[in-house]
């Protein structure tokens, strides 16, 4: 992605020319589809972060940490490594598709509600500046660009063709009508999909499954971190072992399966070979871990200890309640608002508690504020969600 991807209007309108500007090598922007865990959100994070290590480290003008520049560094050490260290870095911008529903579900209905203004809001919100969308666009002609579009699935369904086509506006209009060089990245899970994307002006690239080797290789690194070299060597052996079965094999033919894989085996866990028994090991990994930790706050930790079955009830209400939410543009966001994350709490507390209600009920609030085994609060603090 290191050419320019200046719209070509010269190129012949004919099949030939099309096909061959539409490779991957080329195009001007990717359609990734691959189901949950496949990696398609870390794919986009992971490109982004690698330009904006180049950036820091190429712009002296740039003001900036030496505890960031050094952390660019590093990223740099393992972007050449791999060989995706970018030459000529894009100015990279993340767009999660659910929470740009949230905001158009929210908008006034005579209210400007394209991406630009979108992205512009945004920039305004996290640099405190006065962005607006007629200076975003203006700033998309002066620099090569990369915006990552992520999460069709996860809109609502009565929301994924608005969102697809104000997309699908900003790539194939807006940004030729702004000559910019902008390579752009959108994501979606098969389930979900219903071809919102098939006219795309580029490739489709579907995620398949991993096979043994690279379930391992994306296990190790997990294995590894802040261990002895025994430690270690012994947690590979083991999962090494196990990946041998078949039914463990089809655990771990996602990244994301190979890494709660490798969560629970360095707990001293043996391998599951049934879908739910890993998520649930995982579930119980997180939680001892946050049991087992030296908090200061005692009441939270005896509730870590000893309130097993609360704590999974609030786990299992929240995600019914997410995902009923999510059916409907208005609940886009995959959170859910303080106060009826409270209401969760205390219904669930009153129900499996006969004593110490109240204090349990604020305990559990304030933990959230960090994270309650898999629940945590985004930055702003005033919505519920999950970590994983």
């Amino acid at each position: 992605t290191a050419q320019c991807h200046r719209y070509a209007s010269d190129l012949p309108e004919v099949k030939n020319w099309q096909d061959w500007k539409k490779h991957p090598n080329r195009a001007r922007v990717w359609f990734i589809k691959g189901g949950p865990g496949r990696g398609k959100s870390t794919i986009g994070q992971y490109y982004a972060q690698l330009q904006r290590a180049a950036i820091i480290l190429q712009d002296d003008s740039l003001r900036v940490s030496a505890n960031l520049r050094s952390l660019a560094r590093e990223v740099k050490l393992q972007g050449e490594a791999n060989g995706h260290w970018p030459l000529h870095p894009r100015i990279p911008i993340i767009v999660e598709l659910r929470d740009y529903a949230y905001w158009l579900a929210r908008a006034k209905p005579n209210s400007a509600r394209g991406v630009a203004t979108y992205i512009a809001q945004r920039l305004a919100s996290a640099t405190e500046r006065n962005v607006t969308s007629a200076l975003f666009l203006d700033l998309l002609k002066t620099r090569a660009w990369s915006i990552a579009f992520d999460g069709l699935d996860e809109v609502p369904q009565d929301a994924k063709s608005t969102v697809a086509s104000e997309v699908l506006l900003f790539i194939d209009h807006v940004s030729v009508e702004c000559d910019c060089d902008l390579f752009a990245l959108c994501t979606s899970r098969p389930q979900g999909y219903s071809g919102q994307f098939d006219n795309i002006d580029g490739p489709t690239l579907d995620l398949v499954d991993l096979n043994a080797e690279q379930a391992l290789a994306c296990a190790r690194p997990v294995l590894d971190i802040d261990r002895s070299g025994s430690e270690a060597k012994n947690s590979y052996k083991i999962l090494r072992a196990a990946i041998v079965s078949e039914a463990v094999q089809q655990l771990m033919t996602t990244p994301l399966q190979a890494h709660i894989m490798a969560v629970v085996v360095r707990d001293g866990g043996r391998p599951p070979e049934r879908r739910w028994q890993l998520f649930s090991n995982f579930y119980n990994v997180i939680r001892r871990r946050e049991a087992n930790r030296n908090l200061p706050d005692t009441d939270l930790a005896r509730v870590l200890r000893e309130e097993e079955r609360i704590l999974k009830a609030v786990h299992n209400r929240l995600g019914f309640a997410l995902h009923a939410s999510a059916e409907t543009s208005s609940g886009a966001e995959a959170s859910l608002v303080r106060e009826d994350f409270r209401t969760l709490v205390t219904q669930t507390v009153q129900q499996l508690k006969d004593t110490d209600i109240d204090s349990t009920i604020a305990v559990l609030m304030r933990a959230a504020e960090e994270r309650l085994v898999l629940v945590t609060t985004p930055e702003q603090k005033d919505r519920v969600r999950f970590d994983v």
